[in-house]
């Protein structure tokens, strides 16, 4: 986590689509996340986020030219599911550390 090549790792797998979420007001990510938790079957991802197939092939494929990635690769989506394991480990560490100034 405290590594610095880690975090580039993670800013340069995934930043542009946390940052694509952030200027346009979407959830990409989350988006993102059900296709990898699915085991890349969009079928059963556009189930469980309650979208429809035809939306979320839409949505995959936008993630892919923001990401500038192929989302059938692998390669790529074990990539983004540890980028986005690290991310999640810097939010969390981030919430600690501010209830811990808060509570000084």
């Amino acid at each position: 986590r405290d590594d610095p090549r880690v975090a580039t790792f993670a800013q340069r797998t995934v930043g542009a689509l946390i940052s694509y979420d952030a200027a346009h007001n979407t959830n990409l990510v989350a988006l993102l996340r059900h296709f990898l938790d699915a085991g890349r079957n969009k079928s059963v991802a556009a189930r469980r986020a309650y979208v429809s197939r035809p939306w979320m092939h839409e949505r995959l494929r936008l993630i892919g030219e923001i990401l500038e990635l192929e989302l059938e690769s692998e390669e790529n989506c074990v990539n983004l599911q540890v980028a986005l394991l690290v991310v999640d480990a810097q939010s969390a560490q981030a919430h600690v550390q501010a209830s811990s100034a808060a509570s000084l």
